[in-house]
């Protein structure tokens, strides 16, 4: 007998005319029409990508570019003004909410998805570990493969991040206290990571899980070729049972998976411009269902999990 946890989302409508909105034929910056540039944290770039590409082919008459990298500079972009609207895994801290105000502008947070940081590895290693080892491992207290596995290699085990100042770098610190193991690498961009752990076999990789996601299987998620996405157990021992969980969309919603996280739309916006009108679509159930797609887990509408039972 074996039970399947299925997701299942509950999303509502996007309204509005996207074909609206013109003077004399020319786009007007309204919130189905005009040019703007948004930003995004590098580690969500493939799903601001996906939903600026459904926006755009639901209103053909809006165009939005959009610039990537690190978290920090995305936020440095926002206060300068040079961009509308990001895409962010954190709130505001309390310092650039008053800045706007300060200005007589208000931001407008919307909590959109939960994510996963990803660890990954090479074909040839195992895929589970427990949240200690894992935890040792980030910070230096296991170095070698065979300190973790007595089977394994006495090699020492390399970790690569995406960038040093990147958003999964921040996240994974607040589970060590602040500490990091020194011996690690940063190879600029997510892509990176995943090319390099599929040639190093000695290698684990932290990444954002939109990278990796091929978002097939709605039910439980799937995930790219060419390496292991590692099982993590619970950091709370007492709700382990000897399970282990892949960032998949259940694992989310129930916390199970134990790096998870927000992704969050900041809007700037001085009036109801296309950067309100793209978070409206986010929130709404096309832009609900392509971070369904993505891998990610829907926050911006009601999502609930269904067990069915399929006996043998």
């Amino acid at each position: 007998m074996k039970k399947l946890n299925y997701l299942l989302i509950a999303i509502s409508i996007f309204y509005g005319s996207c074909n609206s909105g013109t003077t004399n034929d020319k786009p007007i910056d309204t919130p189905t029409t005009g040019h703007i540039t948004i930003g995004t944290d590098e580690t969500l770039f493939p799903l601001a990508s996906s939903e600026v590409k459904s926006f755009e082919t639901l209103c053909p008459k809006a165009n939005i570019d959009i610039k990537s990298g690190v978290e920090s500079d995305i936020y440095t972009q926002l206060l300068d003004d040079s961009v509308r609207m990001i895409l962010v895994t954190r709130e505001p801290s309390k310092e650039e909410f008053a800045f706007f105000e300060n200005r007589k502008m208000k931001l407008r947070v919307n909590n959109i998805a939960k994510d996963g940081v990803a660890f990954i590895t090479n074909n040839s290693n195992p895929d589970t570990i427990s949240y200690e080892n894992i935890i040792k491992i980030l910070t230096g207290e296991i170095t070698t493969w065979n300190q973790w596995n007595s089977k394994l290699s006495s090699k020492p085990i390399q970790l690569v991040f995406d960038n040093a100042n990147s958003s999964t770098v921040k996240h994974v610190l607040t589970h060590t206290q602040g500490k990091l193991y020194k011996n690690v690498s940063a190879l600029e961009n997510n892509q990176k990571v995943i090319d390099y752990i599929k040639e190093n076999k000695y290698a684990i990789g932290i990444i954002g899980l939109n990278w990796i996601s091929d978002g097939r299987d709605r039910t439980t998620g799937s995930f790219y070729e060419g390496f292991k996405v590692m099982g993590i157990n619970p950091a709370d021992t007492s709700k382990n049972h000897g399970n282990y969980f892949k960032p998949f969309q259940a694992y989310l919603y129930y916390n199970a998976y134990p790096f998870h996280r927000t992704i969050y739309s900041i809007n700037a916006e001085p009036r109801e411009g296309l950067g309100t009108g793209f978070v409206s679509f986010l929130c709404s159930q096309k832009g609900q269902t392509v971070v369904q797609q993505g891998g990610l887990l829907p926050m911006a509408q009601r999502a609930w999990i269904r067990e069915i039972e399929i006996k043998k």
